[in-house]
C-alpha cells in the first residue's frame, strides 16, 4: 500500500494513443524537412584554386586553345632546267628538283648542285603561301656539245660523199651526227671529185650543193644571209639553205626563191654569179606581232634585249625563232621560245608562280 502523501507521488506520463503513434510515424517518414545547405568557407575555395594551379603548372591538365587564321609555315618550290639538281636548304639535303618543301617564315639559304656547277640564293618564305624559284643551267655536264646536221645534194644525184675522209653514202644525203666545227666534204661523180669546206654549227643544218660544172672560170659562189633559216630553191629544186656560208653555182643569172613554209614566207631574188667570185645576197625578214603576258607580272627580255613589263601586246618582231626570258623579283626566272610567223599572231603566257 502506497503510504506517500498524494502530493509526493511521482507524476505519470500519459500513454499516447494508437492514432498518435501512427501520426508521428507518418511525419517522421514523409515530412521531415531537409537540412539547410552547407556553405563553403572562403578558406575551402582558396584551397581549391591553389590545387588547380599546382596541377596546371605540373602539366597534369593541358588545354589546347584552337588558333584560327594563323599559319606557322610557308611553301618553297624549286625548279630547274634541266631537272634533277641536288637541293640543300640551310645546310641540309632536301632532295632533287623539282621540289616543294614547307619551311618556317623568313630567309633561307638555298644551294643547288648539278655536276660541277652550283647556284646559291637566299629564298624568302612567307607564311601561308608558296614562293617559286626557277634555275637554268648554262652547261650540261652529262652530255657533250650538241651535234649539227649537214645536207649534201648533187647534180646529177648519186655522187659518193666523203666527210673528213670517211665514206658516208651517196647524194642526196643527210648526216645528223656531225660535231660542231669545220669539216672537209668531197663528192665523186662522173669521174670527177669536188671538194668543199663547210662549218657546222650546233643545233643547225648546213647544206652543200655539188654540180657537174667545172670549178674555176665557169663557176662562182653564192653567200646567202638571213636572220633565220630559209630554204633556197631554183626552178623548184632545193640547192641549199641560208645556214650555209657559201654555195657553188654555175656562172650566169639565177632566179632564186627563199622559202620558210612554217613561217608563211617566200621571197624571190635574181642573182648573177661571176666566175671565181662570191656574190652575197641578204634577205630581209618582215615583222609580225607577238603578245606576251605573265602572272602576276614579269620583266621581259627577248634575244638579250629588254622589252618592258608584261602585259605586252602587238610587239613587232622579225619572223623566226626568238628566245624570251621572264623575270620576277620574287618568283625568279622562266624562259620560253617563241616562233613569230606571218600566218598568225604569236602568244606566250607564263605563270611565274610555277602553277
Amino acid at each position: 500500500m502506497n503510504t506517500l502523501p498524494f502530493s509526493q507521488r511521482p507524476t505519470e506520463t500519459p500513454r499516447a494513443s494508437h492514432k498518435d503513434d501512427v501520426r508521428a510515424a507518418y511525419h517522421s517518414q514523409y515530412e521531415s524537412p531537409a537540412p539547410p545547405p552547407r556553405r563553403r568557407s572562403p578558406v575551402a575555395w582558396l584551397g581549391g584554386v591553389a590545387v588547380l594551379g599546382i596541377l596546371l603548372s605540373a602539366g597534369v591538365w593541358t588545354f589546347h586553345w584552337p588558333l584560327t587564321g594563323q599559319t606557322s609555315t610557308g611553301g618553297l618550290r624549286l625548279e630547274s632546267d634541266p631537272a634533277g639538281a641536288i637541293v640543300d636548304i640551310d645546310g641540309a639535303a632536301r632532295g632533287l628538283t623539282p621540289l616543294t618543301v614547307q619551311l618556317s617564315p623568313g630567309t633561307h639559304a638555298v644551294v643547288l648542285t648539278r655536276g660541277d656547277e652550283t647556284q646559291e640564293i637566299s629564298a624568302t618564305v612567307t607564311a601561308g603561301s608558296t614562293n617559286t624559284h626557277h634555275f637554268r643551267w648554262t652547261t650540261s655536264p652529262a652530255a657533250g656539245p650538241e651535234n649539227g646536221r649537214l645536207e649534201v645534194t648533187s647534180d646529177p644525184a648519186g655522187g659518193a660523199v666523203s666527210i673528213d675522209g670517211e665514206q658516208r653514202g651517196t647524194s642526196p644525203l643527210s648526216i645528223d651526227d656531225l660535231e660542231p666545227g669545220e669539216h672537209n666534204v668531197s663528192v665523186q661523180m662522173l669521174g670527177r671529185t669536188q671538194r668543199r669546206t663547210v662549218v657546222v654549227k650546233a643545233g643547225t643544218t648546213a647544206s652543200l650543193v655539188f654540180t657537174n660544172a667545172p670549178t674555176g672560170a665557169e663557176s662562182g659562189w653564192l653567200a646567202p644571209r638571213a636572220g633565220t633559216q630559209l630554204h633556197i630553191l631554183e626552178r623548184g629544186r632545193l640547192i641549199g639553205t641560208t645556214e650555209s656560208d657559201r654555195l657553188l653555182l654555175p656562172v650566169g643569172n639565177h632566179n632564186l626563191e627563199f622559202v620558210a613554209d612554217t613561217l608563211g614566207f617566200r621571197a624571190r631574188r635574181s642573182v648573177t654569179i661571176s666566175a671565181g667570185q662570191t656574190t652575197t645576197v641578204a634577205v630581209s625578214l618582215p615583222q609580225a606581232a607577238v603578245n606576251l603576258n605573265a602572272v602576276p607580272w614579269a620583266d621581259v627580255t627577248i634575244d638579250g634585249k629588254a622589252m618592258g613589263q608584261t602585259p605586252i601586246a602587238n610587239l613587232m618582231l622579225p619572223i623566226g625563232t626568238h628566245q624570251v626570258v621572264f623575270q620576277h623579283p620574287q618568283f625568279g626566272e622562266k624562259q620560253a621560245t617563241v616562233t613569230v610567223s606571218l600566218q598568225e599572231a604569236a602568244r606566250v603566257a607564263v605563270d611565274m608562280r610555277g602553277r
